[in-house]
């Protein structure tokens, strides 16, 4: 494990990621970790596919191309891990690759140039994160997925205490990166969907 990345609030391996806290209450297996995120702006853009890879592909290169200077202010934005894909529980629906929007755009993001990126706020949200390794498939990210969910009913953390609707796959390291890669599945605590009911009701 000597190569592992450094993996911390705020920084892996020398990209700058979303600050979080550990809640105090982790299972003692450490089969997963359950971390608070604060609310913060993400660059996203949706797609619909059947694939979490195709879609995720097709995202990531508008995305890419905003932080490389395709926004209103021509700015050059660092890179920042992980990307997520949030994935429907349906087989065939819209998927919504995201870019955490770096601590210094946080107040003021580049507004994009493409009409398919757009900056979302995400509020507070507690978060179930099971990490992997390898170069993480469609299968992967499923058997990880209900692995987690097993864990969660296993330490006590039932359906209605989190978001069914969707699963989080999250990835922390380039096509370049062989060894000691870092893949996670996250699953959303239930205070984020009942915001998002709030605020659509508003």
């Amino acid at each position: 494990m000597g190569n592992q990345p450094s993996f911390e609030s705020g920084s892996y391996n020398g990209y700058e990621q979303p600050n979080f806290v550990l809640a105090d209450s982790q299972p003692e297996d450490e089969s997963y970790q359950v971390r608070f995120y604060p609310r913060a702006n993400w660059t996203s853009a949706k797609r619909i596919s059947q694939d979490h890879r195709a879609a995720g592909s097709s995202a990531f290169r508008s995305l890419f191309n905003y932080i490389r200077g395709s926004n209103v202010q021509n700015e050059s934005i660092s890179m920042t891990v992980p990307v997520i894909i949030h994935k429907p529980t349906e087989e065939k629906s819209e998927y919504v690759t995201s870019f955490y929007v770096p601590c210094k755009y946080q107040q003021a993001p580049p507004d994009p140039k493409d009409q398919d990126v757009f900056i979302e706020t995400r509020d507070d949200v507690t978060v179930y994160a099971r990490v992997f390794s390898g170069f993480a498939k469609e299968p992967d990210y499923k058997r990880e997925i209900e692995a987690l969910r097993c864990d969660l009913l296993r330490n006590g953390v039932t359906k209605d205490m989190t978001d069914n609707s969707t699963f989080i796959c999250a990835g922390y390291d380039s096509p370049l990166r062989l060894l000691n890669r870092r893949n996670e599945v996250w699953i959303l605590g239930k205070d984020a969907k009942e915001k998002e009911t709030k605020q659509s009701s508003d």
